[in-house]
């Protein structure tokens, strides 16, 4: 499966594609499709980010 790094960090981290998606300022039908092929070096690290960040509120919140 691509992008299975992306995933299993958003799995670990507890962040859905929808948070992730409006967080970076697309559609979740759009996120779905960039990760089903390998993503660019630039689209990876704005996903990855976007998942750091989400995380980070998240442990704040709690």
């Amino acid at each position: 499966m691509a992008n299975e790094e992306v995933r299993l960090m958003a799995r670990k981290n507890d962040v859905r594609h929808w948070e992730i998606a409006l967080h970076i300022g697309v559609s979740e039908q759009t996120l779905v499709r960039w990760l089903r092929t390998p993503l660019n070096a630039e689209r990876e690290s704005i996903v990855c980010k976007a998942i750091e960040d989400l995380a980070a509120e998240k442990a704040v919140k709690t």
